[in-house]
């Protein structure tokens, strides 16, 4: 049973935070903050900005054994969703300031 569970009652109960309290105040949506992170990852030397991937993908391999396999697979088609989601949400944003 974990301390989030006996305070309050279940064992994610923020779950439902709003977009931005869930990205820390940086993004108010998912396609933003990847969009921001890969701006963040874009601006270091390249000697960080490894280390950093290395140690994303070190985790995911913990919990995905198959994670490299899914990755290859996977990761150009996401980065181009996510892109094209983004582009949709700006071009919305951008139409609701014009209204």
């Amino acid at each position: 049973m974990s301390p989030s569970y006996l305070i309050y009652g279940e064992e994610m109960p923020f779950r439902e935070m709003t977009g931005a309290l869930h990205f820390g105040g940086i993004a108010d949506n998912q396609p933003e903050f990847l969009a921001k992170a890969t701006y963040c990852l874009s601006r270091l030397d390249a000697v960080h900005s490894v280390a950093l991937v290395q140690m994303m993908m070190g985790t995911l391999r913990n919990e995905f054994k198959s994670f490299d396999k899914i990755m290859e697979f996977e990761a150009n088609s996401r980065f181009f969703d996510t892109a094209n989601n983004l582009q949709e949400i700006l071009t919305d944003r951008a139409a609701k300031k014009k209204t």
